[in-house]
């Protein structure tokens, strides 16, 4: 990052590191193709300070890396949990507003600009990962400044990957200086709860707070931004980009210190639960969360059979960092039944119901009643 020092976002001095966490893979999203490959995949480290002066969290060992090739996939779309949320959010974010034609940055597959065009918008996209065959989504990384036509730009977890934050911010208004502008990110504020290790993420340099991401648009506080509803755990923005401020000045944000989190307890507890586990184990979610609680918990893969994932695209590979194996949930129909440990609680309703799929004696624990 070009400034280390300095919160990007008010350029107030950042203080004391919260935590260092040595090792980890620089991405969760690449299912390999072996377990030795998936062992080998290069590490990073994790360096996370905070600003005092608008609450902002970022990770100063942050190194941009090139990890999208064909193993990269973070598709969600084949869980009836994830589909229901994008519905609700694209209603919160379309309601009383007659938006005509939407670009969304960091598209993934495609899915919200296809349900975008079903509902009578048109819609465009950005994503370097992008495969598929759809010709109004560019397999691109959106480049600042560059022209947009659009009275509404939709972010989904992009500015928590952007180092120069207000660079990016300041092209999206030159891009399309009469659109709104919808960004959804993590709340910093979840690296504070129980299981909040399992948010960091080698590839993510910003952990948002509600005073800065506001003190974008709204410096003077005068109340020109909206919370939209959203996940619990996350920020959801609506604004102007007319209205984009330079980076906010160090203090305009001023907030009370983060708690600091402790990191490195959350890892041990994990992999205490892990160890005191009884009979055989699995996690289920191959992504973000699951992945470092099976890096925290079983780093030499001895204990978690195997992390189960909807996503056909990790199914059959095996797990960066780790090499452990990823299955379909078909896959438990022939496995020794045992304590299945939910790494993202939101999933539990939908992970119930397959459960009579399985067989008897299968267990469920959401991971952060497994670690109390």
């Amino acid at each position: 990052m070009d400034h280390p020092d300095a919160c990007p976002v008010c350029r107030a001095p950042l203080r004391a590191p919260i935590a260092r966490l040595d090792g980890w893979p620089t991405t969760m999203n690449r299912a390999l193709s072996s377990p030795a490959a998936a062992r080998a995949v290069p590490r990073a480290a994790l360096s996370l300070v905070g600003c005092d002066g608008c609450g902002w969290v970022v990770n100063r060992a942050f190194r941009q890396t090139d990890h999208f090739d064909e193993a990269y996939s973070c598709a969600q779309e084949y869980s009836d949990t994830w589909v229901s949320h994008q519905h609700r959010q694209l209603d919160s974010v379309l309601r009383g507003r007659s938006y005509r034609h939407v670009v969304e940055i960091g598209c993934g597959g495609g899915w919200v600009c296809d349900q975008l065009r079903r509902r009578g918008l048109k819609s465009m996209g950005f994503e370097p990962t992008y495969r598929g065959t759809d010709p109004a989504i560019e397999p691109r990384a959106y480049r600042p400044g560059e022209p947009l036509e659009a009275d509404l730009v939709y972010l989904q977890h992009v500015l928590d990957e952007v180092p120069e934050l207000g660079d990016f911010v300041q092209g999206l208004a030159r891009s399309a200086p009469d659109a709104d502008v919808v960004i959804d990110v993590l709340d910093a504020g979840r690296l504070g709860e129980p299981c909040g290790v399992l948010d960091l993420a080698v590839e993510r340099c910003n952990y948002a707070t509600w005073p800065a991401l506001a003190g974008l648009f709204d410096p003077a506080g005068v109340g020109s931004v909206e919370r939209l509803p959203g996940r619990p755990g996350y920020l959801l923005l609506r604004a102007r980009l007319s209205a984009l401020s330079n980076p906010v000045r160090a203090g305009a944000a001023s907030v009370a210190p983060h708690p600091l989190p402790d990191l490195e307890r959350q890892g041990l507890a994990l992999a205490r639960a892990c160890a005191d586990a009884e009979g055989p184990l699995y996690v289920w979610g191959a992504s973000n969360r699951g992945g470092n609680l099976a890096h925290l918990a079983d780093p030499d893969a001895s204990r978690i059979r195997a992390l189960v994932d909807l996503s056909p695209a990790k199914q059959g590979r095996f797990l960066p960092g780790t090499g452990h194996p990823i299955w379909a949930p078909h896959t438990l129909a022939r496995a020794a039944p045992g304590l299945i440990v939910i790494a993202n609680e939101a999933y539990v309703g939908e992970i119930l119901a397959m459960l009579a799929d399985w067989g008897p004696g299968w267990r469920t624990v959401s991971v952060g009643d497994w670690t109390r």
